[in-house]
């Protein structure tokens, strides 16, 4: 099963300013945060992906390369209208996944190969999509911007 990482935005939340590098490569217990999303999908079996790229476009390519360090391959695209938000990157992908099932996650979030098998395993199961959501909706950091 193929992945699309969305990669693209400026990370302001994260960073409080655009102008320190990249999200997806602040360290998250001395490693990058989209590098434990990578090891996590390659953990459960993935071998192909996709990061959508837009904001400090150039940064995730110098850092990931072509992902035989981990193991797996990444492609990267990237969306020109990266600022109007997640929907325009993960359609920058369609070419990627085609008509097959795919997962799509943040490049900012982390999580255990164990709900990425069963995320991957439901969709097997039967048609149609499958969310993985944190239902803790009143801790919410910026509810007006949870991707829903």
């Amino acid at each position: 099963m193929k992945v699309v990482i969305l990669a693209a935005g400026d990370g302001s939340r994260m960073n409080g300013s655009v102008s320190k590098g990249h999200k997806a490569l602040k360290n998250l217990i001395s490693m990058p945060v989209i590098e434990r999303g990578i090891l996590a999908m390659r953990e459960s079996g993935v071998r192909e992906l996709i990061v959508v790229v837009g904001h400090a476009a150039e940064q995730l390519p110098n850092a990931l390369g072509d992902g035989s360090r981990f193991g797996i391959t990444i492609q990267y695209v990237y969306n020109q209208s990266w600022q109007d938000g997640n929907g325009t990157s993960l359609y920058a992908a369609k070419d990627f996944v085609g008509d097959e099932p795919f997962v799509v996650t943040m490049a900012d979030h982390w999580y255990e190969p164990a709900v990425v098998r069963l995320l991957i395993e439901s969709s097997f199961e039967s048609q149609g999509s499958r969310l993985c959501i944190d239902a803790k909706l009143d801790s919410l950091y910026d509810p007006a911007d949870a991707t829903r």
